[in-house]
């Protein structure tokens, strides 16, 4: 099946709030993780799977994220899946 299972959870810390977001899907390359974040960029395995993309997603992602003083981070291993994490700072 070509079904991809997200998972999402929610980690409360003491000065912070994580938002995880992971999935079983391509994975994406240690040299190409900071890219990801750059407006336009699309890794070359993303638009065989998706041609329709255009590769602003996570630049506005990271860029709301800023707006409101937290980070997105990236752990990822090819073939195995991605974690995305939104980190919100507590108020």
């Amino acid at each position: 099946s070509d079904k991809k299972d997200i998972v999402i959870q929610v980690l409360e810390k003491e000065k912070q709030v994580e938002i995880q977001v992971k999935d079983k899907g391509l994975g994406i390359p240690s040299k190409e993780r900071e890219k990801i974040f750059e407006g336009f960029y699309r890794h070359a395995e993303a638009s065989r799977h998706n041609p329709k993309g255009a590769g602003l997603g996570l630049k506005i992602v990271k860029h709301i994220m800023e707006a409101h003083k937290g980070e997105v981070k990236v752990v990822s291993q090819p073939s195995r899946g991605s974690i995305f994490s939104l980190i919100f700072p507590k108020l």
